[in-house]
């Protein structure tokens, strides 16, 4: 019955029976508990948190362990300075996080830490770096990320590179911020952006 909220500071846990709240400790010093951006359990109940400067944390919400993951560059799994974590999303076997000017990092949910996806900007790249908003495809290993002023776009992720689909370049959804990406169980596909929502096709495409 307990909920848990992200929030300016850090992880709270809040007691709607008791009327109480605690706050979660992430870091170990009170005084420098993270801005939340983003949280998504996966399918073995832990809860993955992204952060504004602290990058990510994995917390078992059972044994309320927790433990801060590494993100290192593509194909090493060195770290590296922690980005700002804006988007989160799981399949069954697989988490990616979509970061603010860092492109995107993959990691097996068994076997963090991540590895960088595919960065920003960069030949084969995304046409943004700053990546708002990740969503599993219908293909496994081919999920559609979105950014801001970039539009959607599909990552092959064992190739580390992205699909250049999309319409022209004064396209609406191209110009907008991307925000969030959603599907709809019949397969239609939505970006809500700063403009408004679009509808976009298997390539990317404005619909």
């Amino acid at each position: 019955g307990r909920v848990l909220a992200g929030t300016r500071a850090g992880l709270v846990l809040l007691d709607p029976r008791q009327r109480k709240a605690e706050r979660f400790d992430l870091t170990g010093v009170a005084e420098e508990q993270p801005v939340i951006t983003n949280m998504r359990a996966d399918h073995t109940g832990r809860l993955w948190i992204g952060t504004l400067g602290h990058g990510v944390f994995a917390v078992d919400t059972a044994s309320g362990r927790r433990e801060r993951i590494a993100l290192g560059p593509f194909g090493t799994a060195q770290g590296s300075p922690s980005p700002a974590i804006i988007s989160i999303a799981t399949t069954e076997h697989l988490l990616l996080v979509g970061t603010w000017g860092q492109g995107v990092f993959r990691a097996p949910l068994e076997e963090p830490p991540f590895r960088l996806l595919t960065t920003g900007t960069a030949p084969k790249g995304l046409r943004h770096e700053n990546v708002t908003a990740v969503l599993a495809g219908d293909e496994p290993g081919r999920p559609w990320v979105g950014s801001f002023g970039g539009g959607p776009q599909q990552v092959d992720v064992d190739a580390g590179t992205v699909d250049p689909g999309g319409g022209d370049a004064g396209e609406a959804i191209r110009v907008a911020g991307i925000v969030s990406l959603a599907a709809t169980p019949d397969g239609s596909r939505f970006a809500g952006s700063t403009e408004g929502l679009f509808q976009f096709g298997t390539d990317g495409r404005q619909m």
